[in-house]
């Protein structure tokens, strides 16, 4: 039996690991926040701009772009030809007006000449509504459908490893730290994106299951002086995740979901290091952002946030963050069953 005083993961008996089902089903939770955040950023600005296509001004000026206008000489010599026995008022030109589709406007329009026929206004708004429709449908799905990634045995092969660090147990891992390299030094991710940057290379993100390894990574953290960061620390708060050994969830329910092993209760603090205090000054995890509709399932280790030190916190999953890679024996040995010969 591991003793609190050498692991942070808790001893149970069975099931001592989140079923894989439930470490693999991390989509419907992520997908909430991901719908929520694209309500917030991106279907505001496509509901604004199908807003523009109905707004009929009896002013607007027909414009399109030139990356999408392609000329045929002979059709525009004709067209000019048949303007001269079109009246003025029909030429649906007005010369001066703004555009009409969009609130800046686009560099690279060009304005039709004089003389052109005035184009069906009716069928090309139907048709931008329907291509925009078809964008916010789209968009919705892709963010949706964002999965664990599979490695790629290329980038397994080829993956920096700027440390490897052999725990009490005599378990050695390599490790990599995202602020550690040049083209990821500024990079802040969400936190499936840091699992699926780290799965690629047959890694996950960090499961600290040992007082030490803990240390070791705080260390690292302080030595490079970066803000927070990513682990691949969850609570088990979505489909399946309803067992009587989870709940409550916020104190039950957190694993590391890079090996699968329950983190021991919040409630007792020497089963893990989780601050004392937080944005409202109460012991983490707080579940802070629940009040506003997005659940703190994600654990992140935070840098001196509320002058208590490199502390576990909850946060939101969708924040962005930098985050440390550590080898995933599971993907290695995945990888190397698919791969006869491959060098890990």
């Amino acid at each position: 039996m591991v003793t609190p005083s050498t692991s942070f993961a808790q001893v149970a008996t069975p099931p001592a690991r989140i079923p894989i089902q439930a470490v693999q089903a991390i989509g419907p939770e992520i997908k909430s926040i991901d719908v929520k955040e694209l309500e917030r950023e991106l279907l505001p600005r496509l509901v604004d701009a199908l807003q523009a296509v109905f707004a009929l001004r009896k002013d607007s000026t027909e414009e399109v772009t030139s990356t999408k206008l392609t000329l045929d000489i002979n059709r525009e010599n004709k067209k000019r030809k048949d303007d001269q026995r079109t009246p003025p008022e029909e030429k649906g030109y007005i010369e001066g007006s703004q555009p009409s589709f969009s609130q800046q406007k686009d560099t690279n329009m060009v304005k039709k000449p004089r003389g052109w026929p005035k184009a069906d206004t009716t069928h090309n708004q139907r048709k931008m509504f329907r291509e925009l429709t078809l964008l916010v449908i789209g968009a919705a799905v892709v963010l949706a459908q964002r999965r664990l990634a599979l490695p790629d045995p290329r980038s397994c092969v080829n993956r920096v490893r700027h440390a490897t660090y052999r725990d009490a147990r005599g378990v050695a891992h390599s490790y990599f730290f995202s602020w550690e390299h040049a083209p990821t030094r500024n990079l802040e991710v969400d936190w499936l994106d840091a699992r699926n940057i780290c799965r690629r290379h047959c890694m996950d993100a960090v499961s600290l299951e040992t007082p030490q390894e803990n240390e070791f990574i705080k260390q690292r953290i302080a030595r490079g002086n970066v803000r927070y960061i990513w682990t691949s620390g969850r609570k088990c708060n979505f489909a399946g995740c309803d067992r009587a050994d989870l709940q409550p969830a916020n104190v039950l329910g957190w694993f590391w979901s890079g090996s699968g092993v329950k983190i021991g209760p919040t409630t007792q603090r020497n089963s893990g290091d989780w601050s004392h205090t937080g944005g409202y000054g109460q012991p983490q995890p707080d579940n802070r952002e629940a009040a506003q509709g997005n659940d703190e399932s994600c654990l992140s280790i935070l840098n001196n946030f509320y002058n208590d030190g490199l502390k576990w916190h909850d946060v939101a999953c969708h924040h962005v963050k930098p985050f440390v890679c550590e080898d995933s024996e599971e993907l290695l040995n995945f990888v190397a069953s698919r791969n006869p010969g491959i060098r890990l």
